[in-house]
């Protein structure tokens, strides 16, 4: 027990290290956005965007007492913690003590972990629903009746993110070679009763989730390649710092990686140890979701790496049951280097500001904003980004011009054309004598440029500044520009 608290202390030193550091990304502003306002129109606002609303109620809660970035990342960095425990209690259940430890050492300071333990999303949330979820099945699997637990915990997970459906069917797998092998068909009776509960109680939101599938396409997100696929699994090992390793030794981590995972799984299978079973259930949880996360890319878009964090505790724990299988010297040397990476990626990761610098936007903005003035935001959702950090007299405007957080914007899905470029400077013109234009990845918003190409014949650019991935450009109206 001592040792387990040790390493959650570990843990929550690294991530409550540099927590406000970062600028809250535009996602970021929208989950402390929506949370502050009433249940009711947290559930319409979640139903105009992509996710399930349960991240955003409890985040709603978490903030009653109080407020700011600091604060909201504070829940994610406590649920980071919580899963850690997690994962260690399974893995000592499974392993032993030896693999619980060493699985919450790497836990501990992964930097993929570390990572969404310090951001105001739902994904670290997720992961600990999962693993919670997939707990109780292992206990109903060994004979312990927890499957109405094992139900909850699947619903919330299905209630803060869709990816657990991947989970949903990994476990349905195991509960299939399970009941096949030991002849107990009433684990699959069961497991089918939880899933009919789950879907009993996710009906209601059933309607808006497809909606939300059907129109919240996300088209910038390209099919997975091979490289991209590397790089995923690489991430959660070692977190995206290792993305800055030469491509050559990337390869040989990720081939590395792959024939230690078929050669533990070969060896143990032959072996079949007491512990079989328990492994047989994480390669399950680990492998399965995802396999099926890339193939269901080739076809929707959906692979970016933070999705597979609800894996990395799989994984981690699957990497930590191989390392056993070698000779000791050979395991704890590979251990000790594992955890060297992932101790220096972390504090790297730490060192470095990733996050587009909202902040420094906004400041940027202050120091210059005057009467008469407008921050036209491409897209508009940014605004909520800069209000985080900007004062409440700026006024704002941006593309979609009725973009809600309540309601969404998105519609159509038309991105910004010299017409409607037109169509939106000719308004501001006619109220406004300068406009900060502050954009955030315009090529997915105004991939032709038709906002920089009007302005630059109507008026001067007085500044131009680049802020991450955010660029502010303040605009001087030309005095034959139209008028009201």
């Amino acid at each position: 027990m001592g040792a387990a608290i040790v390493v959650l202390l570990l843990a929550f030193a690294f991530r409550v290290r540099n927590l406000g550091a970062e600028s809250a990304w535009m996602d970021e502003a929208y989950s402390i956005a929506l949370a502050g306002f009433p249940l009711d129109k947290i559930i319409q606002g979640t139903a105009a965007d992509q996710h399930p609303p349960l991240y955003y109620l409890l985040l709603h809660l978490w903030m009653l007492p109080g407020s700011g970035v600091f604060f909201a990342r504070f829940l994610s960095l406590l649920i980071g913690i919580i899963n850690i425990a997690q994962v260690m209690a399974l893995g000592r259940r499974l392993g032993g003590s030896a693999i619980g430890g060493g699985v919450g050492l790497l836990l501990a300071i992964s930097p993929f972990h570390v990572w969404y333990s310090q951001e105001a999303r739902m994904y670290i949330l997720l992961a600990t629903f999962t693993t919670a979820a997939t707990t109780e099945l292992w206990l109903c699997l060994q004979g312990r009746k927890r499957w109405l637990l094992y139900t909850l915990f699947c619903l919330f997970s299905l209630y803060t993110q869709y990816f657990a459906l991947f989970i949903f069917i990994a476990h349905g797998l195991l509960v299939v070679l399970q009941a096949a092998r030991s002849r107990r068909l009433m684990f699959l009776g069961q497991w089918t009763k939880a899933m009919l509960a789950v879907a009993l109680g996710f009906g209601v939101w059933l309607p808006v989730a497809l909606n939300q599938m059907r129109f919240h396409m996300m088209p910038w997100i390209g099919r997975p390649d091979i490289g991209s696929i590397r790089d995923a699994l690489l991430a959660l090992f070692w977190g995206n710092e290792a993305m800055g390793v030469p491509t050559g030794i990337r390869w040989l981590a990720f081939a590395g990686l792959g024939i230690m995972i078929l050669w533990g799984v070969f060896k143990l299978y032959r072996r079949r140890p007491a512990n079989w079973s328990g492994f047989e259930l994480i390669a399950f949880w680990a492998l399965i979701p995802f396999f099926l996360i890339v193939l269901t890319s080739l076809y929707y878009p959906i692979f970016q790496t933070k999705q597979f964090l609800l894996l990395v505790g799989a994984f981690v724990l699957l990497f930590t049951f191989i390392v056993q299988l070698l000779p000791r010297p050979a395991g704890v040397l590979l251990l000790f280097v594992s955890l060297l990476f992932a101790g220096a990626s972390v504090l790297l990761q730490q060192s470095i500001l990733h996050k587009d610098d909202w902040r420094g936007a906004a400041q940027y903005i202050q120091q210059g904003y005057g009467p008469g003035d407008v921050v036209y935001s491409n897209p508009a959702a940014s605004a909520l980004a800069l209000s985080l950090y900007a004062p409440s007299q700026f006024v704002y405007d941006g593309y979609p011009p009725d973009y809600s957080i309540l309601s969404g914007g998105w519609k159509n899905g038309q991105t910004i054309t010299p017409q409607i470029a037109d169509t939106a400077m000719q308004l501001q013109v006619r109220q406004h004598t300068r406009i900060w234009l502050v954009e955030s990845y315009p090529q997915l918003w105004d991939p032709s440029g038709a906002l920089e190409s009007w302005l630059s014949v109507h008026a001067f650019l007085a500044a131009d500044k680049q802020f991450t991935n955010v660029r502010v450009r303040l605009y001087q109206l030309r005095p034959e520009s139209p008028q009201p």
